[in-house]
């Protein structure tokens, strides 16, 4: 799986619309949509044990491209692409010119393999939106 910088929003919109494919909710790149995820990610947990690796990295990487395009929108973040897209992350820019730093693939994994607790979606942005306005420079070591 290739990941560019023009490639992103695609993949984040193929995310969505395999989503209401399936019968799930219509989504967008707003808060709401962090809420609707984290269900979705609660109504198939006892699905993702069962995913092979491979299954398992496509989850990752449409739901990280959707998380993170989500993340960009709400809090005006830009992709920084370096090496393999695992390692993407999204900047946010605060104004003391220091910057927070949100990993939307590792989030991912984290929730597929430690589950929900303290890996919510709108509980990872809550917590981004707050360091953006404060002077703090992590999320957490769980980020």
């Amino acid at each position: 799986m290739q990941l560019t910088e023009s490639s992103i929003a695609e993949h984040a919109e193929q995310m969505i619309r395999q989503v209401e494919r399936n019968g799930g909710p219509p989504l967008d790149f707003d808060e709401e949509s962090l809420r609707l995820l984290d269900l979705l990610f609660r109504r198939n947990d006892p699905d993702f044990a069962a995913l092979s690796e491979a299954q398992r990295q496509v989850t990752v990487f449409y739901n990280g491209c959707f998380l993170g395009c989500a993340l960009a929108a709400l809090l005006g973040g830009r992709w920084v692409l370096d090496g393999d897209w695992p390692d993407a992350a999204i900047v946010f820019s605060r104004s003391e010119g220091t910057g927070v730093q949100a990993r939307p693939f590792e989030k991912i994994w984290r929730r597929l393999d430690e589950g929900e607790a303290g890996n919510g979606f709108l509980e990872y942005y809550e917590a981004l939106r707050d360091l953006t306005r404060s002077g703090e420079t992590s999320v957490s070591e769980n980020a």
